[in-house]
């Protein structure tokens, strides 16, 4: 079962499958570091396709759909609730320590 799946069926929320996050994170030169290297290769999702897969048009295919349509780059407010569940219930279920928020950037994910 596709974990993302599972869990959109069981809370209704996107699942978040990863961040910027750590201590530096919410720091505006951090963010803004984050933002430049979004900013710079965004618009060269095909290239690095290619670059990943050089050899085989059907998997840069692959990989180029996957940067450009499955990763969202950007935390909406259904993503923020999606991350704030996962880890509240991941506490409750006693997989994560009572520990304050970590922060994270949260206009790049």
């Amino acid at each position: 079962m596709d974990l993302g799946e599972a869990w959109t069926a069981w809370t209704g929320l996107p699942f978040v499958f990863a961040v910027w996050a750590g201590p530096g994170a919410g720091d505006p030169v951090v963010a803004k570091a984050l933002e430049g290297c979004l900013a710079a290769n965004q618009g060269r999702l095909e290239a690095l396709a290619l670059q990943a897969e050089p050899t085989d048009p059907e998997r840069r295919r692959r990989v180029a759909d996957y940067l450009s349509r499955s990763i969202r780059y950007r935390l909406g407010e259904a993503e923020e609730r999606g991350l704030r569940t996962f880890l509240q219930r991941a506490r409750e279920a006693g997989c994560l320590p009572p520990a304050p928020t970590v922060p994270y950037h949260a206009d790049l994910v």
